[in-house]
């Protein structure tokens, strides 16, 4: 099901995947229709919802607006794969649907994307940690230098791009492919992945979003993280699997996610190959250790993985 016609040749093509959050929705789309710069559409793909989602996008009544709606649930990734099919912009820009962007979000990712070569494909930014149950917010900013240009090692490291921070050339994703259905979590970590083999990213040190932190993000659903990042390694284990520091530490907080499990035997032996891939990262020989003292080491183990 599809409302509104699609805009000629509009910039920018923004995506709000959403299921069952209506209210968090209509404040997203408020900060779309907000922004300075105007020249975009917005796509509302709606993944099945059962509450009163369809009413709320039909509440806005701007031309820019266009509404697909899923018969039924189909998942995060079916869904955003939707929205890359049906965009017309030249850019894509993705917002999740509990965060919030500022103002100048797209005004300022257009002039740089419009100001680089196409080999620079790809644009993510700072943020406003912001903290639904205190109000806090906290701005949350990375050295330019570690999360700009050619990426593709670094980002293999660790997942430092933000999905509602992004814009990205339309061609990045024609050359990339879709979202990867088969990988259960993390589905826009391996997207960048793949976009980062063949274009350069750039960076604005800039907050451009409010990124909601709240009880029912991914952090706190450690089984489904263990799949994600147990798909991410199958799928990059030619790069993954080389003895270096950064590959020593993605083992070793992959180690951290099954003691978060209590499933301390699994977390041996992923400690185990963290050692032999740098056998001087301290790390996962502590963390060995401290699978054999139970439950209780979970804040000790926090506390070492943020140091």
């Amino acid at each position: 099901m599809e409302v509104e016609h699609p805009m000629q040749n509009p910039k920018v093509s923004v995506i709000i995947i959403s299921y069952n959050r209506a209210q968090l929705l209509k404040v997203a789309m408020q900060t779309v229709f907000d922004q300075t710069f105007e020249d975009f559409e917005l796509l509302i793909i709606d993944d099945g919802s059962p509450d009163d989602t369809e009413n709320t996008v039909k509440a806005f009544h701007d031309p820019r607006l266009r509404y697909i709606k899923h018969a039924q649930n189909q998942g995060e990734g079916a869904a955003r794969n939707s929205g890359v099919q049906h965009a017309e912009g030249e850019y894509i820009a993705f917002l999740d649907d509990d965060d919030e962007w500022l103002p100048n979000k797209l005004q300022l990712q257009v002039e740089l994307l419009d100001a680089q070569p196409k080999h620079v494909g790809f644009v993510h930014s700072a943020l406003i940690n912001f903290y639904a149950d205190t109000g806090e917010e906290v701005e949350k900013k990375r050295p330019v230098e570690t999360v700009s240009g050619k990426v593709f090692d670094r980002l293999l490291q660790d997942n430092f791009v933000i999905l509602s921070t992004v814009m990205a050339r339309k061609e990045c994703f024609d050359a990339a492919g879709p979202f990867d259905l088969s990988i259960p979590a993390g589905l826009d970590y391996d997207m960048w992945v793949r976009i980062s083999q063949n274009y350069e990213f750039a960076y604005i040190d800039t907050p451009l979003i409010k990124y909601r932190i709240h009880r029912n993000n991914l952090g706190s659903n450690f089984g489904l993280q263990i799949r994600g990042q147990e798909a991410f390694f199958n799928k990059y284990h030619a790069y993954i699997s080389t003895p270096s520091k950064p590959n020593s530490i993605r083992y070793f907080k992959l180690g951290l996610l099954y003691c978060f499990t209590n499933d301390f035997k699994t977390a041996r032996r992923i400690y185990l190959k963290s050692i032999r891939l740098y056998p001087l990262n301290p790390k996962p020989y502590a963390g060995f250790l401290m699978t054999f003292l139970g439950p209780w080491a979970y804040r000790k183990l926090l506390a070492l993985n943020g140091k």
